[in-house]
């Protein structure tokens, strides 16, 4: 039997599972999360799965229900992998930070641990400071990890909370840290306005979408940094930076404005770059009847008509694996 550790504590309702078991790993002194790994006696923190999660909640005296919505838990949907996070189905592994966390140093300073929506890719700001996160020690300068053996600290010493915040987060990175937020629920501050102004913002378009289908629309439309730019397989289906995402927001934002100007007949046009096939996929397998008619529409707006024309004009002229 599990034995319960010294110094136990219940998790925050909108805390990451592994900022969770890191913030306990160090109060209870022990090596990070491959200390946890250890007792629970698995491999590393990426093989958790629900015996696990039960375990972390017997060996930290938290409620297992809870440690399940915050989790992000993997699963099969319609014979394919898919997620879910605090009660929202992801379907795209690269919609998720699992291997390069971020962080806001005020809220790490005010509140002691990390937040699960942070975990989201397309979430680059603080939903309550409006600062936009770190997923970089600035000390160091390499990329945060879940491997280190602290919660507050970088491995090179550097104290996360002591930081200052970067407030020069981007107005569309802003609107879409709080249309997700509202989505799952969770509370934003002043600095991101009034509800009331909700339905100007660059993202109310996909206000009837799931949270899935939203963010793989954001990533089609922002991703292509123009006409000529192809896009590579790995090029950005991983861990990006914080400064890529928010162009990719920025870009998605402003061709979402002008696909909607294209379909209400306010202006008429020139190509608008996406990734066609990954709306197509959306138009096929979003998880609504919603998800799937806005992308079968902006399809339509955007003049992509073809599966064949799209899978054409996204492949990589050196993509090997495609021409297999």
């Amino acid at each position: 039997m599990l034995s319960q550790l010294p110094s136990i504590d219940e998790a925050h309702e909108d805390e990451s599972l592994r900022g969770y078991a890191l913030r306990m790993a160090q109060r209870n002194g022990l090596k990070g999360l491959a200390g946890v790994a250890t007792i629970l006696g698995c491999r590393s923190m990426t093989e958790w799965g629900s015996p696990h999660i039960a375990a972390l909640a017997r060996l930290f005296g938290a409620e297992p229900g809870r440690l399940q919505t915050i989790a992000v838990r993997r699963g099969v949907r319609q014979g394919e992998r898919s997620f879910q996070l605090m009660g929202q189905e992801i379907s795209r592994s690269w919609l998720l930070r699992l291997e390069r966390p971020q962080l806001c140093p005020a809220c790490l300073r005010a509140f002691g641990y990390v937040r699960a929506d942070w975990e989201l890719q397309f979430v680059a700001c603080c939903r309550l400071h409006g600062s936009r996160l770190i997923d970089t020690c600035p000390t160091c300068r390499k990329a945060l990890s879940w491997r280190r053996t602290t919660l507050s600290h970088c491995d090179c010493g550097s104290r996360f909370s002591s930081l200052e915040p970067d407030p020069a987060a981007a107005p569309a990175s802003l609107a879409l840290t709080k249309w997700v937020s509202v989505r799952l629920g969770l509370p934003t501050s002043g600095a991101f306005g009034s509800d009331n102004g909700a339905s100007v913002s660059p993202w109310a378009p996909l206000r009837a979408l799931s949270l899935d289908a939203a963010l793989r629309i954001v990533w089609a439309l922002g991703v292509r940094r123009d006409s000529d730019d192809h896009v590579a397989t790995g090029r950005t289906h991983g861990p990006i930076g914080i400064r890529t995402t928010e162009e990719i927001i920025e870009r998605a934002a402003s061709r979402l404005d002008a696909a909607v100007r294209c379909a209400s007949g306010a202006s008429v046009g020139a190509e608008i770059p996406m990734h066609g096939a990954s709306v197509i996929a959306v138009a096929r397998d979003g998880r609504t009847a919603h998800d799937r008619e806005f992308a079968g529409h902006l399809l339509r707006v955007l003049g992509e008509r073809t599966w064949q024309s799209a899978r054409m004009k996204d492949m990589h002229p050196w993509s090997q694996m495609e021409l297999l």
